[in-house]
C-alpha cells in the first residue's frame, strides 16, 4: 500500500487473531477540538505544534 504519514485504518480481528484490513482512510475532523488533537493534548502536544509536524511530514 507504500501509505505515509498519518491516516485511520480500519480492521478487523478473526476469532482465530488474524488482522484483516478493511480500509485506510484520512482523519476527519482535524480541528483543535477533534478526537486526535485531544488525545494528544492530555499527553502535552498541543494543537499547534501538532500541525507544525504533521506540515514537516508531509514535506519530507
Amino acid at each position: 500500500m507504500r501509505c505515509k504519514g498519518l491516516s485511520r485504518v480500519d480492521m478487523f480481528v478473526t476469532p482465530d487473531n488474524k488482522i484483516i484490513l478493511n480500509e485506510i482512510n484520512t482523519i476527519p475532523g482535524l480541528t483543535d477540538l477533534s478526537r486526535y488533537p485531544s488525545m494528544l493534548k492530555k499527553v502535552g502536544i498541543e494543537y499547534k505544534d501538532l500541525i507544525e509536524k504533521l506540515v514537516y511530514l508531509a514535506m519530507e
